[in-house]
């Protein structure tokens, strides 16, 4: 972007590198790798940063670029993912027929049949039937602007900011998927957890065991005493016999 000198802000850059290994750690075993992206031209800028970034990474799988499809073809495709499939799904603004998309609800048609789980890199896909990614989150967006301009309005040095990315899952398709949360990169938000049910009860819990440890502790209180009243009248029985 060719801003002016004067011009100062908070930008960010959607890594789907980032999000690719994630799913890598969450599907360890992995053998084929799917990219989706549309026919807009800011669908096919994707199609190519995502070539570059993921040149490297993509060598340990079989690799396929669904492109130039019609939604239709897309749903058709994701009915035939191999299950040791990782799907990236890129934007589709624009079909190959033409036909024009917000992203995260083509993105929810493609989610409904798909045959392995699909990624993607923001956050507005959560919800939509992705399992996850690393995305920048509209409030950390807005966090870092409002922080840049409370610098500029106290006279402080400013300069052009990154917004922090984070790693984000849905944790009912972590679930549908088979996929174990204990993979997730530490700090990893899960979105839609349900708490277990220890966690939901858990001062139930805590009372309950500290009234079972109480019990125990008071029922072998009693039994050694009963063990010591019995050691001592036999000890007088001996005394009586001899």
């Amino acid at each position: 972007m060719n801003l002016p000198s004067d011009v100062i802000g908070a930008f960010t850059e959607f890594n789907i590198l980032r999000t690719a290994e994630l799913a890598r750690r969450l599907q360890p075993d992995a053998r084929h790798l799917f990219i989706i992206g549309g026919s807009s031209e800011f669908d096919r800028w994707w199609l190519e940063t995502a070539r570059t970034d993921l040149a490297a990474f993509s060598k340990n799988y079989d690799t396929t670029y669904l492109e130039n499809l019609t939604i239709d073809e897309f749903v058709a495709k994701a009915v035939t993912f191999p299950a040791d499939s990782i799907v990236l799904a890129l934007t589709v603004f624009k079909d190959s027929s033409g036909r024009n998309f917000i992203p995260r609800e083509a993105v929810r048609q493609i989610a409904a049949t798909a045959t392995a789980p699909i990624y993607g890199p923001y956050p507005t896909y959560i919800d939509y039937g992705i399992v996850g990614g690393n995305v920048v989150t509209f409030e950390s967006l807005g966090t870092t602007v409002a922080d840049l301009t409370l610098d500029a309005l106290n006279g402080k040095p400013i300069a052009h900011l990154q917004a922090p990315h984070f790693n984000v899952a849905d944790a009912r398709q972590l679930e549908r998927w088979g996929l174990s949360e204990k993979n997730l990169p530490p700090g990893t938000v899960q979105m839609f957890r349900q708490p277990s049910l220890l966690e939901r009860h858990w001062l139930a819990a805590l009372v309950t065991f500290a009234v079972i440890a109480l019990q125990s502790i008071v029922i072998t209180v009693l039994l050694l005493e009963r063990r010591r009243r019995r050691g001592q009248k036999y000890s007088r029985a001996i005394v009586c016999l001899r």
